[in-house]
């Protein structure tokens, strides 16, 4: 697996909590750090609604062998 396709997969598991990576960050290379950088962009603009926000469960992994989440809001937005 390229680095660039298990740091998309780390990434989107990783979002739905609080982010963290598992890696010696004085070992990676400038490209990288880059990507990282921009999923931590990303992940700043929901950071709250994750943190904070109510989490729905869509499919159950052991019944149903996918597994599907969201976040809403208190309000439900």
């Amino acid at each position: 697996m390229s680095d660039d396709c298990y740091l998309d997969y780390a990434f989107k598991v990783a979002i739905g909590g609080a982010l963290g990576y598992e890696f010696n960050a004085l070992k990676i290379d400038s490209h990288v750090k880059d990507i990282i950088k921009s999923q931590i962009e990303e992940y700043r603009q929901y950071e709250n609604l994750i943190l904070n926000g109510e989490f729905y469960r869509v499919f159950n992994p052991v019944e149903d062998f996918a597994y599907a989440y969201y976040f809403t809001n208190f309000d439900k937005s």
